[in-house]
């Protein structure tokens, strides 16, 4: 179940449904450390932040930085003991 009305419209682009705003969920929370899948010089990042699809990060050798997580599939790292 996907939580949206099921009268409501989908939102389609092409022959696949898009995720709306309101729709997308991420497991990312604030102080989670994370990599970027294809920017690994950018470091160790500390997840800020993550509403809907917009994840914010904060990477030593790149600041911050907004992530569209519709896009980019963080690697989420276990916490440092």
């Amino acid at each position: 179940m996907c939580g949206r009305d099921v009268g409501a419209p989908a939102i389609r682009a092409g022959n696949r449904e898009v995720v709306t705003e309101d729709e997308f969920q991420t497991f990312l929370e604030p102080g989670m450390l994370v990599r970027h899948p294809t920017r690994p010089e950018w470091g160790i990042g500390q997840v800020q932040s993550a509403i809907a699809w917009r994840v914010t990060v904060t990477f030593p050798e790149q600041g911050k930085q907004m992530i569209d997580a519709r896009h980019v599939t963080l690697i989420v790292l276990p916490e440092r003991a």
